[in-house]
């Protein structure tokens, strides 16, 4: 009968110790679940500010490229100024040219008519003398 006795006690004993390792796994379930439920929620959060640093990410490609069209058009316009710039430099320079072989004619022609101006007032005296 003891030993019956001593038994039941080992299987009582082994029923809390059962119960206790059930306990044990119950919470260590609830506590797992709540870390996943907060793993979810993060994930969830990490996706949405993952999708708005890619929403801002292509809004500034675009800009990006927006600003690089923009550059290319300017550039393309300061190099049609620059060659514009050298074809003026370059008419001024012929102009340059031309003005001052206008002048020196013009001074080649002013003082031949000086030479004829006092040519004619000599002849003049001349026949005035005459």
């Amino acid at each position: 009968m003891q030993e019956l006795k001593n038994k039941i006690d080992e299987a009582d004993e082994r029923e809390q110790e059962a119960k206790n390792l059930l306990k044990e796994a119950e919470d260590k379930e609830y506590s797992l679940e709540s870390e996943i439920d907060s793993k979810k929620k993060k994930i969830a959060q990490m996706k949405k500010y993952l999708a708005e640093r890619e929403k801002e990410l292509d809004k500034k490609f675009k800009k990006l490229e927006e600003i690089t069209q923009k550059q290319e058009v300017e550039n393309e316009l300061v190099k049609t100024l620059e060659n514009m710039e050298m074809d003026g430099d370059e008419k001024l320079t012929e102009l340059e040219k031309q003005v001052e072989k206008i002048k020196n004619i013009a001074e080649s022609k002013e003082s031949e008519n000086k030479e004829m101006t006092l040519k004619m007032a000599q002849l003049e005296n001349e026949f005035d003398k005459v």
